[in-house]
C-alpha cells in the first residue's frame, strides 16, 4: 500500500515532468536514452573507426525524434549492463579471437531475447579477417539460424525510408545480409 506522503511525491513528480517537458523521469534507470553501444572483443580491430558512431548519432537525432546520447558506451560481452543496450555496433577489420563458450551464450540470450547486432567490415572485403571471423561466431551462436540475404520488401529498408539500393564507400555486395530469428 502506497504512503499518503508517496502518493503526493509521485503526483507532485509526474506534474513536474508535464511543466518541464525536459525533466529526467527515468526513475534511476541506468540507460533512461539510446546510446549508441560499440561491442570491444579480444584480438583483430574493434575500434576502426572512431568517429562513425558520433555520426551516426547526430543523423539519428536529425531524422528522428529519438533522444540519444552523444557519447558511445564500449561493453564487452561479459559486461552485465550488455542488457540494457538493445543495440549494439561491432566493427573490425581483421580476423579477431573466438569467443569463449560463455560469451557465446550471453551473445545467444541478448539475440534471442530481441538484442540487435549491426556488424560493419570496414575493410569491405568478403570471407577475409573480420567478415569471416563475424560469420564464424554468428554460426557459432545462432547454428540454426544462417546470415541470410535481405529481401527489398525486409522492413529494414521501408521503416523510415524506401531504400532501394545499398551504398557505402566500396560496395562489395550490393545488399544487406541478417539473421531472423523467430520471424
Amino acid at each position: 500500500m502506497i504512503s499518503r506522503r508517496q502518493f503526493i511525491s509521485l503526483a507532485l513528480g509526474l506534474a513536474g515532468g508535464w511543466v518541464l517537458p525536459r525533466a529526467d523521469l527515468s526513475f534511476g534507470a541506468l540507460f533512461p536514452h539510446f546510446y549508441f553501444t560499440q561491442l570491444k572483443y579480444p584480438g583483430g580491430q574493434w575500434d576502426p573507426n572512431p568517429l562513425f558512431p558520433q555520426a551516426m548519432v547526430e543523423e539519428l537525432e536529425l531524422r528522428t525524434s529519438i533522444d540519444a546520447r552523444r557519447d558511445r558506451r564500449v561493453l564487452e560481452i561479459s559486461d552485465p549492463d550488455l542488457f540494457f543496450c538493445p543495440f549494439l555496433y561491432m566493427a573490425g577489420r581483421y580476423a579477431f579471437e573466438p569467443f569463449s563458450p560463455a560469451e557465446r551464450e550471453i551473445l545467444n540470450r541478448f539475440l534471442t531475447n530481441g538484442g540487435f547486432i549491426f556488424a560493419e567490415d570496414t575493410v569491405g572485403a568478403e570471407g577475409f579477417g573480420f567478415d569471416r571471423s563475424f560469420r564464424r561466431e554468428m554460426q557459432a551462436i545462432l547454428p540454426n539460424n544462417p546470415l541470410e540475404r535481405l529481401l527489398p520488401d525486409h522492413s529494414v529498408f521501408q521503416s523510415f525510408y524506401l531504400i532501394n539500393t545499398v551504398g557505402g564507400r566500396r560496395k562489395v555486395k550490393p545488399f544487406l545480409e541478417g539473421i531472423a530469428h523467430g520471424a
